[in-house]
C-alpha cells in the first residue's frame, strides 16, 4: 500500500513555522502517535505532537501534479494518482547505523 499511487496528499501543520507533506497512509499513523504523545517519524520528516496543530490536505501537491501531466493522454496519468512521498531517510547513513 505505501508505494502504490495515491491520489490525496495531506501536510501536518505545526506551531514551530514548517509544514510536513504526508502520504494517506501516514495520516493515522501521526494521529496515532499524537494520541499517545509519541514523536513520529514519518518520511519526509519527525513530527513532535507537542508542537501538531493540524493535518490537512495539501492542495498544492495536487495541483502541481495536475499541472505537470497536461499534456495529450495526461487523463490517464491523473488517473493513476501521484508516486509517493520519498522517504528521506532511507538513504541516510547514520539513520541507517541507528536502526
Amino acid at each position: 500500500m505505501e508505494n502504490q499511487p495515491i491520489h490525496r496528499g495531506y501536510k501536518a501543520i505545526l506551531s514551530t513555522g514548517p509544514e510536513i507533506p504526508l502520504d494517506p497512509h501516514e495520516v493515522s499513523v501521526v494521529m496515532r502517535a499524537a494520541n499517545q504523545g509519541a514523536i513520529v517519524k514519518v518520511r519526509s520528516g519527525v513530527i513532535n505532537p507537542s508542537f501538531l496543530v493540524s493535518i490537512v490536505e495539501d492542495t498544492k501537491r495536487r495541483k502541481d501534479f495536475v499541472e505537470e501531466n497536461k499534456y495529450p493522454g495526461y487523463e490517464d496519468r491523473l488517473a493513476q494518482g501521484m508516486k509517493p512521498l520519498k522517504d528521506i531517510f532511507s538513504e541516510n547513513p547514520v539513520i541507517k547505523q541507528l536502526q
